[in-house]
């Protein structure tokens, strides 16, 4: 998924923010036993929303995360492959 870091963070282009860190892959989470998802299951995070900001992904859970952004992990897969499509 090389492709994701050339495109924003979904997080940061729904809600207009400007992205601060960069782009990093999250596998779809809280689905399935641990498998890894395929690429496709995949949304463009900045770290700071990803890992290390204090509402980050893996801070929170899933639910938490969704809640306190008001955008579900679907949607933001959604966005990422029209992303990634465009930057093609």
């Amino acid at each position: 998924m090389a492709a994701i870091q050339n495109i924003p963070c979904s997080l940061c282009h729904h809600k207009g923010w400007q992205q601060r860190t960069r782009t990093m892959a999250h596998h779809r989470h809280g689905y399935g036993a641990g498998k890894k998802e395929s690429d496709l299951l995949t949304m463009s995070l900045c770290e700071e929303h990803h890992q290390t900001g204090e509402n980050a992904f893996h801070r929170l859970n899933r639910v938490a995360w969704e809640e306190k952004f008001g955008v579900t992990q679907d949607f933001l897969i959604e966005l990422t492959n029209e992303l990634l499509n465009e930057n093609h």
